[in-house]
């Protein structure tokens, strides 16, 4: 899916791993983010968290929350919230992946 910033920038969305990694950054980490979720916790903060992510992860320069959250149209953040819940069991299984490779 594609949606246009308010700067004109188009960006494709998709989980990633670097989405993943800036779902991390949530106080507590991504497991937490999930539980809060799950809980009903900050509802609000979490969509707007999972947003920022995302956008945050399509972009080629750094951004900080409140100015990834100013960029988006708001028909567009409907947009990405339910491709974010369509596809938030892919975010969950990432949390229980084991890992196969052994550092040294």
């Amino acid at each position: 899916m594609e949606i246009c910033l308010k700067n004109g920038e188009n960006i494709k969305i998709e989980i990633s791993p670097l989405y993943l990694e800036y779902l991390d950054d949530y106080d507590g980490g991504i497991n937490k983010l999930i539980s809060d979720w799950k809980q009903q916790k900050n509802q609000l903060y979490i969509i707007n968290f999972f947003v920022y992510a995302m956008i945050a992860s399509c972009l080629s320069h750094p951004i900080n929350y409140r100015d990834a959250l100013k960029m988006i149209k708001m028909e567009d953040f409907d947009r990405v919230v339910i491709y974010l819940s369509e596809n938030f069991e892919k975010v969950e299984k990432f949390t229980t992946l084991e890992p196969k490779i052994k550092h040294f």
